[in-house]
């Protein structure tokens, strides 16, 4: 019925927008709160597509688009972004490197070199109770885990794998690829 005024909408985020990075390249946009939650989520709004699975730095924090939307909305793109309230720490695998043979023997002789650790933002929530016939049980010490999805990451994350956050170790028993450029991991305390 009515359309859009492009140069209206360019000045209201030029007045009213900040800098953001969105997968470490600057953009301008509207920032707004949802109503009050049990997570830090914010709404982003924007002129350029914000992908979910998008990881979005916002006054020096990290924060996760994690739903899907693909079509303007009053001439704008709006998602939900949620706080990456921890950082997992994984440790990539190490290599072996040749560094010589050994001079008795003449076999080669290879040096492991352990792999680097590193922290990958996400958001977790926990399951602390479950019902069972009707019954609560105590913590059934779960999470997920949920974090962007890059190519390198699907070969660190495989089924029994382990990691640490909280200062716990954590064992995945289930992988979740069901949301594009996401991906969530449930995890059980070892």
């Amino acid at each position: 019925m009515f359309g859009i005024n492009q140069d209206d909408l360019d000045y209201i985020f030029e007045s009213a927008g900040q800098n953001v990075l969105v997968n470490g390249n600057p953009m301008n946009a509207i920032i707004t709160n949802p109503p009050f939650g049990e997570y830090e989520e914010k709404h982003i709004h924007s002129l350029q597509r914000v992908l979910q699975g998008d990881m979005v730095t916002l006054e020096g924090e990290q924060y996760l688009c994690f739903n899907e939307c693909i079509t303007r909305r009053g001439g704008k793109y709006k998602n939900r972004i949620r706080h990456c309230n921890f950082n997992v720490k994984v440790t990539l695998p190490g290599e072996e490197v040749y560094v010589g043979d050994d001079p008795f023997t003449d076999e080669p002789v290879y040096e492991y070199l352990p792999g680097e650790v590193v922290e990958i933002p996400s958001f977790l929530e926990t399951k602390s109770y479950s019902v069972t016939s009707g019954v609560w049980v105590t913590s059934n010490n779960e999470i997920l885990v949920t974090m962007r999805d890059v190519a390198e990451r699907r070969s660190i994350f495989e089924l029994d794998d382990t990691f640490e956050v909280m200062g716990k170790t954590w064992r995945i028993t289930n992988i979740l690829l069901d949301k594009k450029g996401l991906i969530t991991v449930n995890c059980e305390r070892r």
